[in-house]
């Protein structure tokens, strides 16, 4: 139980510092968004949308499906996830059609940085991706890709604007609560918000 609790403690102080995930019922486009957050600006300090789905690498060796993060914003994007290598090296936000693996996925898939992979989720949709980072993670298998890299390549996934413009349907976003807010007061106002199906603090884990 320990070395559990000092795992997660290194994972969620080190590595995903955001302090709860709120997972939508439903598709959230960036107005619906923009409302949520607006809604609660009391208690939101930093509101990174995200969109994850699991893809399985194609012509690797390792069988091992990778959980996808499509991040909304760069802005503030080191406030909700410190992606680093060996402890060491920040790593920068992913650039349009590059990933950033977690070490185990690389290693899973003999991939090294500047490789090319393609990952295909449950639509037959194959991203074709460079790897530009490699970063230390302790929980699951992650992969993580920009919001401009899904609308290319997910053409068919995304919803469309009245506009006429593409949007990644986000499904969760990562948060961080301002200084004095409760963190479970917060999660229990989120809540009670119509398009919200549950909240994870990850103070809760450790």
């Amino acid at each position: 139980r320990d070395s559990i609790t000092d795992i997660a403690n290194v994972q969620y102080s080190k590595i995903q510092i955001y302090d709860e995930q709120i997972n939508f019922s439903e598709k959230m486009s960036a107005d619906a968004l923009a409302a949520f957050e607006g809604e609660f600006s009391e208690n939101i300090d930093v509101f990174m949308p995200i969109y994850q789905f699991s893809a399985d690498p194609v012509g690797t060796d390792s069988i091992r499906s990778v959980n996808v993060v499509t991040l909304g914003r760069e802005e503030n994007w080191r406030e909700v996830l410190l992606l680093h290598e060996n402890d060491t090296v920040m790593l920068d936000f992913p650039a349009k059609n590059s990933v950033i693996l977690t070490r185990n996925v690389a290693d899973a898939n003999k991939l090294e940085l500047g490789d090319t992979v393609t990952l295909r989720d449950s639509d037959f949709n194959d991203l074709k991706l460079t790897v530009s980072g490699i970063c230390d993670n302790y929980f699951n298998s992650y992969a993580y890709i920009s919001s401009a890299t899904y609308i290319e390549q997910c053409p068919d996934n995304v919803l469309k604007t009245e506009k006429g413009t593409a949007e990644v349907p986000y499904k969760s976003a990562f948060v961080c609560i301002k200084d004095g807010v409760d963190l479970h007061e917060a999660s229990a106002a989120f809540l009670k918000h119509e398009k919200v199906a549950s909240v994870s603090v990850n103070a809760d884990t450790l």
